[in-house]
């Protein structure tokens, strides 16, 4: 949570596709040395903390920029739908990952996972950079620190925005579920590494669902509001 506010300034000041191609190089670097350490088989508990205490930092890092480059890239017109793509594709990842890692570890080992992860990323790097966007850099006198508070400040004063981020923060009382996952499956369920992968990766059928809904929900919006679509 500490890292997206800061995502938010850096964002601002050096350009949303500088830090996405940053996270990109950080989650190549992070996946091939944990594939390393699985090939190996000097995998420790600690390894595995750090390591993905690490990740979910740098990704922290990328998520809002994902989403910031949406309104530079496409017109406003696309925006929606645009957004609707955008999940579109984080869903369908999140649904096929899993189970191709699942795949992978049955057939070889979770070291080939890794090593297949690390070409995923690779090819998300290259396609970030062949993103077309021009980014005007926003100067301020005012220290990082300073700018989230200025933030923090505004969302407080909107209603709209405060309600908004109040729940998105909501959902993070259900993601208690995703320790629980990999537990219920090895001890209650008893299934393969396949199976657990379909688990894990029905986990992101709804995202998928809401995606296509979301699109010709804002095209109805749309035909009421004459607007060929919401903004």
């Amino acid at each position: 949570m500490i890292i997206t506010l800061y995502a938010g300034v850096l964002i601002d000041r050096v350009g949303g596709k500088r830090v996405l191609i940053l996270e990109r190089i950080l989650l190549i670097f992070l996946a091939a040395i944990t594939g390393l350490i699985l090939l190996f088989d000097q995998v420790e508990i600690w390894h595995i903390i750090v390591l993905s205490t690490i990740t979910g930092s740098t990704i922290a890092l990328g998520l809002p920029t994902t989403q910031s480059l949406v309104p530079q890239v496409v017109s406003e017109e696309d925006r929606q739908a645009a957004n609707s793509m955008n999940q579109l594709g984080y869903a369908t990842g999140r649904t096929l990952g899993p189970l191709e890692a699942g795949i992978l570890i049955a057939v070889r080992s979770a070291a080939l996972a890794l090593f297949e992860l690390t070409v995923v990323y690779g090819a998300a790097l290259i396609a970030t950079f062949g993103i077309s966007v021009k980014h005007q850099r926003k100067l301020s006198k005012d220290s990082a620190f300073r700018q989230i508070v200025d933030g923090l400040a505004y969302v407080r004063r909107n209603p709209v925005l405060l309600w908004t981020i109040f729940m998105a923060f909501s959902t993070i009382f259900f993601a208690m579920i995703f320790p629980i996952v990999p537990v219920y499956a090895r001890d209650v369920l008893e299934v393969s590494e396949v199976k657990f992968g379909w688990m894990w990766g029905a986990l992101a059928i709804g995202q998928v669902a809401g995606a296509f809904a979301t699109q010709p929900a804002a095209d109805f919006a749309g035909s009421l509001t004459g607007s060929p679509r919401t903004p």
